[in-house]
């Protein structure tokens, strides 16, 4: 029984470790979002903000996209549960969104969505560029955000198949990035290799109520990417040492 308790501490200690040398790789790639309006909650920063009118508190705040060049991930992190949603809050019937990507600065259209299954933790990755592609929009809750991208319901081509993503939550600052301040701080992993090396990306995420609006700007890496396996056991190798801001308007009320 010791030993099980022993193996189970250094497992546990191993993966700290990895975590904390795999955030630390991560730079924050948010943008302002554009609805920014006075100080302190409806201020113009992102984290610790919602948009204006909202509802406020770490529950609700969706703080920032980051971003790895090692291994071309992209997280999204936010002191709101992006399982569970606003169940806990007593507002069952907010959920997360998914990720819509812009590629292209020289249309109004988002060319890629990662469906998220947030239930399962999987992801499809879909090709809306040809447009076409149908949504839920958000609904008009106490910010007035109606109308923005939600969720994907169909149209354009299927890009991945389903793949899982890594969730990890209720961590503090320290277990994470570094820059967020008190917690608890949430988060999703996805894969973005799907995209060419040297991409330029818009990020956008939302909620059902759209009480916040999450935007960043990355640029996919040109290098060699590390495999799965490396970065693992670069992890333990460690633990055994010791968009722009906002979106422009889709081509429809319904379509992408």
């Amino acid at each position: 029984m010791k030993m099980r308790i022993m193996s189970a501490m250094l497992a546990g200690l191993a993966l700290l470790f990895f975590h904390t040398a795999v955030y630390a790789s991560y730079t924050n790639i948010t943008t302002y979002d554009g609805y920014g309006s006075g100080t302190g909650w409806y201020g113009g920063q992102e984290n610790n903000e919602v948009e204006p009118g909202a509802a406020t508190g770490q529950g609700w705040d969706l703080e920032g996209f980051y971003f790895n060049e090692d291994d071309n991930s992209l997280a999204l992190v936010g002191g709101f549960d992006l399982v569970d949603g606003g169940t806990d809050l007593g507002y069952s019937w907010v959920q997360s969104g998914d990720i819509f990507l812009e590629t292209n600065d020289q249309n109004d259209f988002y060319e890629y969505v990662l469906s998220m299954d947030f239930t399962n933790k999987e992801y499809t990755v879909y090709d809306i560029s040809g447009g076409g592609s149908t949504y839920t929009e958000t609904h008009n809750g106490p910010a007035a955000m109606a109308g923005l991208p939600l969720n994907y319901t169909g149209g354009g081509t299927e890009v991945t198949g389903s793949m899982p993503f890594t969730y990890v939550a209720n961590l503090t600052d320290s277990e994470i990035v570094g820059d967020l301040g008190a917690g608890p701080h949430n988060a999703a992993f996805v894969d973005m290799s799907f995209l060419e090396p040297n991409t330029n990306f818009g990020s956008f995420f939302t909620i059902t109520c759209g009480n916040d609006v999450l935007t960043g700007a990355g640029t996919t890496s040109g290098g060699q990417v590390p495999e799965p396996a490396t970065i693992l056991l670069l992890g333990f190798g460690v633990a055994a040492l010791g968009a722009r801001a906002r979106k422009k308007k889709l081509n429809s009320a319904k379509e992408i």
